[in-house]
């Protein structure tokens, strides 16, 4: 270990974040160089790294998360982007910065959470943390067409409608009272560019919406400042061969009764400390995992 220097909050140092972009690309195929020069990786995400010379090897990120949680708010702080090459693999990275990143935050924060892929998810319980299984909101439909003009898709690299996304953006309210997410625009930003840039529309009546169609209809997201009717909505954005909606986030906002059931997810959603409690079924936004 003792040619591993430990760094942190690099990411204004381009030797440093260059090689950070290049692991998370080759870890995860996504690249965080666009979010950054956008002015969107803020001092809400935080990277812990050890470097070798100038190479980022292995990685932890934090990030500082405002939750409303069964209508409570909750400092809490998101752990992601766990990541280690593979020439420095086992040799106890990881565990170090988790150790780090847990002496430095726990007496700080209310809730540690993060997703772990299934080969990880032994990893975490030695840390004390356990899993909470999500729900999958569903709600059969049959409304026919949309409404022509009251919807519109949105292009991010158009301008005009990238100023109408970064207005919303920064208007959004939380979308659920159960577990819904405050202050992450930062978060929302890479997924609105980087990720769904193909699945935005603009509802007329003053509210945003993430979606693809098919005969299931994924609503991701509703992003805006203005309380929405729901069945005004779902006229305008169901199509003929709507059949159901699959909700990305927990509607309990929307006086809708959809089905639930067991949500079966790629990543596993661990908290700290293992003897919190959320009483109502939920799912994590899609749009706000770090």
């Amino acid at each position: 270990m003792n040619h591993f220097t430990l760094i942190s909050d690099y990411k204004d140092t381009a030797i440093y974040r260059q090689s950070f972009n290049q692991l998370a690309r080759d870890t995860f195929g996504i690249d965080f160089e666009r979010w950054y020069r956008d002015g969107h990786w803020n001092d809400r995400y935080i990277c812990y790294s050890y470097v070798d010379g100038d190479r980022v090897v292995a990685n932890v990120s934090v990030n500082k998360m405002d939750l409303i949680l069964e209508g409570q708010k909750t400092k809490a702080l998101q752990i992601g982007t766990v990541m280690t090459h593979p020439a420095y693999q086992r040799r106890g990275l990881s565990k170090k910065l988790m150790q780090v990143i847990l002496d430095t935050y726990t007496s700080e924060y209310t809730l540690i959470y993060l997703f772990a892929h299934p080969g990880a998810v032994d990893f975490y319980p030695r840390f004390e943390f356990k899993t909470l299984p999500e729900t999958q909101f569903t709600l059969k439909v049959n409304i026919g067409k949309a409404t022509p003009g009251k919807v519109r898709k949105l292009e991010p690299s158009q301008s005009a409608d990238r100023r109408i996304i970064e207005r919303l953006i920064a208007e959004r309210r939380p979308v659920s009272s159960i577990f819904g997410v405050e202050h992450a625009e930062h978060i929302l930003s890479f997924y609105a560019y980087n990720v769904l840039q193909d699945a935005w529309y603009y509802f007329v009546e003053g509210d945003m919406i993430l979606k693809q169609e098919n005969t299931i209809l994924h609503l991701y997201d509703m992003i805006g400042k203005n309380n929405v009717d729901f069945d005004l909505l779902a006229r305008n954005i169901a199509q003929d061969e709507t059949r159901n909606i699959l909700f990305y986030f927990t509607p309990d906002l929307l006086n809708i009764r959809p089905d639930a059931s067991g949500k079966h997810n790629a990543d596993s959603f661990f908290i700290k400390p293992a003897t919190m409690h959320i009483g109502s079924q939920f799912t994590y936004p899609v749009t706000a995992p770090a």
